[in-house]
């Protein structure tokens, strides 16, 4: 239950264009981004995988615990992640992921040619971001996949 709350909390968080550009109004707004968008990202990123490592930790003892107590064996629990990795929509997961991890290393780049045009290099900043966070929602998805065939003991 706790898995599916975060997921959704996580999943109902987006940010738009026109939000971003918004944003970056400000001479200061523009500024920060431009001088602490390595230091943020690097928070913001450490932030999400520890999202993800709990995710992670907590399908490993739904699993565990499902062993444990006969529902499914530590066999079939290890069949049922590989095949889940095998899945095509599992997998469709990775395809979107790739294309949008290629736009997010695009937008990298462009923040260091544009770090001399703060608005722009602002603007790029949070896109970046908003790409980044497009893959840990593809993450989550991917886990509520796991969880799902988990519960559903799909082998």
């Amino acid at each position: 239950m706790k898995f599916r709350i975060l997921v959704s909390c996580l999943l109902a968080i987006t940010v738009s264009q026109h939000a971003i550009a918004s944003e970056c109004t400000s001479d200061d707004e523009q500024q920060k981004y431009v001088t602490n968008f390595v230091e943020s990202f690097r928070s913001y990123a450490s932030n999400i995988k520890a999202v993800e490592a709990k995710v992670r930790k907590n399908l490993s003892e739904k699993a565990d615990d499902y062993a444990k107590n006969g529902l499914i064996t530590k066999e079939q629990a290890r069949n049922l992640f590989v095949n889940t990795l095998k899945d095509p929509t599992f997998n469709d997961f990775d395809k979107d992921k790739g294309v949008i991890h290629s736009e997010f290393m695009i937008k990298v780049a462009l923040f260091e040619v544009e770090k001399s045009k703060p608005k722009e290099a602002c603007i790029i900043a949070k896109e970046a971001f908003s790409l980044f966070e497009d893959i840990h929602n593809i993450n989550l998805k991917q886990y509520k996949l796991l969880d799902e065939r988990l519960e559903n003991k799909k082998i």
